[in-house]
């Protein structure tokens, strides 16, 4: 076996510097300026201060200056003849002491000897394979050799492939399994993310040693990906909290706050607290998150918050947040499910503050219903919005989930005393986070959630009820390879519609009072809608009220609607409305079939609510029709306009919203 190789990525991209498109840089909208972000690649760690715990917090000082440290841009491994084994769709490689690996990629990983630290989390040898999918738009987990301590946990695995790694030489031989899930093809569809996985191409060197991997590990510094290492400070606090949550005598019910400003870290941590805590309950307790960061949610698909439950930990990108669940029935093997969620229709929360509110406290009440009395701890991922009115969010926050740890992640700024002077919680922990300079960031915060939303309507059903259901990903332009669903819609607002089986009513957020019922059309075509369902009884009283308005030829249209009375079942996307017969043509990936047999049994109706999510140009307007009509000047694009240049000097207006006093918030 050849000593000296080049990855498939540094192959193919030798003097590419990564993001190419439109959005790449830091290109955002003038919401991105409020709204939170995806721990970037390249997370800075802070000298670690003493960590505070007073209460109130008003009386903490900052800690120390930050500064950096060393990234982990590239492994600690040499590979030679013996400590690499390549199969034909998987590897096997043998970690010496001290020795770790960054892989790029998707894999499934098992161990096969010894114990591997992933992320602060141990593993051990086992024939269990844990499935990682690490795109270079966050940091990829780190892999370390460990020494065993408890050999009564490790079921070494020796085959013809790896006995000779099971010398003293090694502590611990692992195999990497190819994982193709279809995220790897995103870049076909959206170029600006073309090289957030190995980039797969025929014009590789024979020499190559990952030209057939779903992987790459990193083996030359090509700043293409980097992991991160957890400082000492961060270590303690997770450690101390998961040993109080898994012991009932001290804390029953625990419920973990964090927050934070923008980039400081907090999914980073939320997401090393959640390995911890189930990994000292030796994975017997379960673990809730609730996620209110509707930017950026971790958990669920964009736009939406939602309550979690996990029973596994997790490495790399969490897969729930960009694939459509099943049924709750149908996924009790899953290593975590969506319970509860809801649309709130916007990137950002200070668009509707009173629904964002109130959709928290229905997030709370199922937690207070269905989880609490389970003694399963509860971990709540918050909007980087520390600022003027998102401080009155978070106070309105804290009042409803009043946590029982509330961790702080500063960056060191001169107004954090005055916030964090109006926090409450019976425990409030202050640490310092992870600072990070916005212009050194890969990716925005628009192109993280492009990612996510194409990723959601991009995925795949599998009609066979198997694990792989929610791992497959086509990113074939919709309009180009997928015919939509037509689902018929009633004009209809009398008792006879109250049989109809097909979408009963619309609604628009925010802009409901402005919007004439003939321009309703226009204003869905084409667009993100929420998929609702409703009981047929609260829709009968919404007839009775004469709140369901009619006009022959377009949908049903509700201008005043409760969240209560509706549940959401995920997102669609408008192709087209045909009023001549009455039909919506709609993508989604959820499964049509089941969602119409339970309306059917649940006596229920079907709603589409229009939020603010924005679908990428690239979905309605692919490269091989944008080509066809850039040469033809004469036509124009349905849907897509193009910006002229406003003059020398003149620049598009940016509108500020809900600017008020704080004696002004309900």
């Amino acid at each position: 076996m050849p000593r000296d190789h080049v990855s498939a990525f540094a192959a193919f991209n030798s003097g590419d510097q990564g993001v190419v498109g439109p959005e790449c840089g830091n290109s955002s909208s003038s919401e991105d300026d409020e709204l939170p972000r995806l721990d970037p690649i390249a997370e800075i760690p802070v000298k670690s201060s003493s960590t505070t715990r007073d209460v109130p917090l008003a009386a903490t000082t900052l800690g120390s200056t930050a500064t950096s440290i060393k990234q982990i841009t590239v492994s600690k491994f040499q590979q030679d003849d013996e400590n690499m084994v390549c199969g034909s769709d998987y590897v096997i490689i043998g970690l010496k002491n001290f020795e770790y690996l960054l892989i790029k990629g998707q894999y499934k990983l098992v161990v096969q000897r010894g114990c591997l630290k992933v992320n602060n989390v141990l593993i051990h040898a086992s024939k269990r394979n844990f499935e990682i999918v690490s795109p270079s738009l966050s940091s990829v987990p780190v892999l370390y050799s460990y020494q065993v301590t408890d050999r009564s946990l490790v079921q070494d695995e020796i085959t013809a492939e790896n006995e000779h790694l099971f010398s003293s030489k090694y502590k611990t031989v692992i195999k990497l399994i190819n994982l193709w899930t279809g995220l790897e093809n995103i870049g076909s569809l959206y170029p600006s993310l073309k090289n957030i996985f190995p980039f797969k191409n025929g014009e590789f060197d024979s020499e190559s040693k990952f030209e057939q991997y779903s992987f790459q590990i990193i083996l030359k510094d090509d700043n293409s990906a980097s992991g991160m290492i957890l400082t000492k400070n961060w270590k303690t606090i997770i450690n101390e909290i998961s040993i109080e949550c898994n012991d009932n005598n001290i804390n029953k019910n625990a419920k973990i706050l964090i927050l934070g400003p923008k980039n400081s870290g907090k999914t980073t941590f939320l997401q090393n607290l959640l390995n911890n805590l189930l990994e000292t309950s030796n994975y017997c307790i379960p673990v809730n998150i609730m996620d209110v960061d509707p930017g950026q949610p971790e958990y669920s698909p964009p736009d939406t918050l939602s309550i979690s439950q996990h029973i596994s930990p997790k490495f790399g990108f969490n897969l729930s947040s960009i694939s459509q669940q099943q049924e709750l029935d149908e996924i009790d093997d899953q290593d975590s499910s969506i319970l509860f969620e809801q649309y709130l229709g916007s990137s950002s929360p200070n668009r509707q503050p009173a629904r964002y509110q109130e959709l928290i406290k229905n997030l709370y009440n199922y937690y207070e219903k269905y989880l609490q009395e389970k003694n399963q701890p509860l971990l709540i991922n918050t909007p980087g919005y520390v600022k003027g009115f998102g401080v009155e969010l978070l106070k309105n926050l804290i009042n409803v989930v009043k946590p029982t740890h509330l961790i702080y992640l500063s960056n060191n700024d001169s107004t954090e005393s005055e916030l964090l002077s109006q926090l409450t919680s019976e425990k409030i922990i202050k640490i310092n986070g992870y600072l990070n300079n916005i212009n050194n960031l890969k990716y925005s915060s628009a192109q993280l959630r492009n990612f996510k939303i194409l990723s959601y309507f991009h995925f795949t059903q599998n009609q066979q009820n198997t694990k792989e259901f929610h791992k497959k990903f086509d990113f074939m332009p919709l309009i180009l390879s997928h015919p939509p669903y037509q689902i018929s819609y009633t004009d209809k607002n009398d008792d006879s519609e109250l049989q109809f089986k097909g979408i009963s009513a619309v609604n628009i957020l925010e802009y409901n009072n402005n919007i004439l019922h003939k321009d309703l059309i226009t204003c869905l075509e084409p667009t993100v809608v929420g998929i609702y369902t409703m009981d047929s009884e609260i829709y009968q009283n919404l007839l009775l009220k004469k709140q369901v308005e009619s006009l022959e030829k377009f949908p049903n249209y509700i201008r005043q609607l409760s969240d209560n009375m509706t549940k959401f079942q995920g997102l669609g996307l408008i192709h087209s409305i045909n009023p001549d017969k009455k039909v919506i043509n709609l993508y989604t990936p959820i499964n049509t079939s089941r969602l119409m047999k339970r309306i059917n049994e649940n006596d229920e109706k079907l709603l589409l609510i229009r939020g603010r999510t924005e679908i990428p140009v690239e979905e309605i307007s692919p490269r091989e029709i944008y080509k066809k009509y850039k040469t033809n000047n004469k036509i124009n694009l349905p849907y897509i306009s193009f910006e002229k240049n406003v003059g020398k000097g003149g620049k598009v207006l940016k509108i500020r919203r809900n600017i008020m006093r704080r004696n002004h918030f309900q």
